[in-house]
């Protein structure tokens, strides 16, 4: 794992962590509402970059089924799994708008 790479995941992974750290297991809907907007928004700025990963989407549905279903903490952590991806892919789209001119040959 390259030294960017490290730097760019380290921080989704504080925020994942931090999320769970704070979960509180009375967290309410608009608790989980919140965290799910953000984790949507994160997505959707990917997926606008032409870099989402294949099964974010897919993950942040299930955080739903799971919080409906009465799994907060799994549901929580969904969305942490989700908005970690998110970020990784905005990292992925930011190091390619610079990364492929050093593939040019010329």
């Amino acid at each position: 794992m390259s030294g960017e790479m490290r730097a760019t995941t380290l921080p989704a992974f504080v925020l994942a962590v931090a999320l769970l750290a704070s979960l509180d297991l009375s967290a309410g809907q608009s608790d989980f509402d919140a965290q799910w907007q953000i984790a949507e928004n994160l997505r959707g700025k990917a997926s606008l970059a032409r870099y989402e990963w294949r099964d974010t989407e897919k993950i942040l549905k299930n955080s739903r089924k799971e919080y409906v279903a009465g799994n907060k903490v799994g549901a929580f952590n969904l969305l942490a799994q989700s908005i970690a991806q998110s970020n990784a892919a905005l990292a992925q789209a930011r190091r390619e708008e610079e990364g492929w001119k050093r593939r040019v040959i010329r």
